[in-house]
């Protein structure tokens, strides 16, 4: 005689039938919204060639120029940038703006509506591969040159606020932190609520976690703690 209730049974047989339908074709395909045919995407890990906007419109980089796209019934593709060294895009939070790194170390930012660029900055000496904007009109960026800068838009201000002994991999921000990770294996949180643009800032790691053993790039906040 089975130890089991009818309940365990029959949450058994239902495991079964979800894992047969798995192994099988039955499960309905969705064909995507859209479809963009690109003719070279560099494979490089440290580049961030794809953002997508709260105005449901999508930022990607194809032989390093910056396209655009609202994956609507007639999608309309536009170009932004034409300048090439693109490696990295992201929008602000209202998707108004779209921050783009290049390979030079340049940092663009973009008008999405009217394509026109509202502000251009030599940012770093080497690529900037990741890109975060904090609740302002601030974009951290993070570089080759191993360096995390802030570059505020409003007073057309930057500084280094710290860095990792290898390039930067990946930013996050939420609720006045930043984290970063590095090819030197490590993750480090900044408290950029106490960030001020004045030349001589220099922020040292709130928290540092040398806990992987390769570079850190996927990196992201709890959204149930502050």
């Amino acid at each position: 005689m089975s130890d089991c209730s009818e309940e365990e049974n029959a949450s058994v047989d239902a495991l079964a039938t979800v894992f047969q339908h798995l192994g099988t074709n039955d499960l309905p395909i969705q064909p995507p919204v859209l479809t963009i045919p690109l003719l070279h995407v560099y494979d490089d890990f440290y580049h961030n060639p794809l953002d997508w906007s709260t105005q449901n419109i999508v930022s990607y980089i194809d032989e390093s120029d910056v396209y655009i796209v609202s994956p609507s019934e007639n999608p309309q593709i536009r170009k932004v940038c034409e300048e090439g060294n693109a490696v990295a895009t992201k929008f602000s939070p209202d998707g108004k703006l779209l921050a783009v790194g290049r390979y030079d170390g340049i940092l663009e930012i973009y008008d999405v509506e009217t394509n026109q660029l509202v502000w251009q900055h030599k940012s770093h000496d080497c690529r900037i591969g990741c890109l975060v904007w904090g609740d302002d009109d601030t974009v951290f960026t993070g570089s080759r040159d191993r360096t995390i800068n802030a570059n505020d838009l409003a007073t057309k201000a930057f500084v280094q606020i710290g860095s990792h002994a290898q390039e930067v991999c990946g930013m996050k921000i939420s609720n006045g932190k930043l984290v970063t990770g590095g090819n030197d294996n490590n993750i480090k949180i900044w408290n950029i609520s106490k960030l001020h643009m004045d030349p001589s800032f220099v922020e040292a790691a709130e928290e540092a976690f040398p806990l992987h053993k390769s570079a850190i790039k996927a990196l992201d906040f709890s959204p149930t703690h502050d």
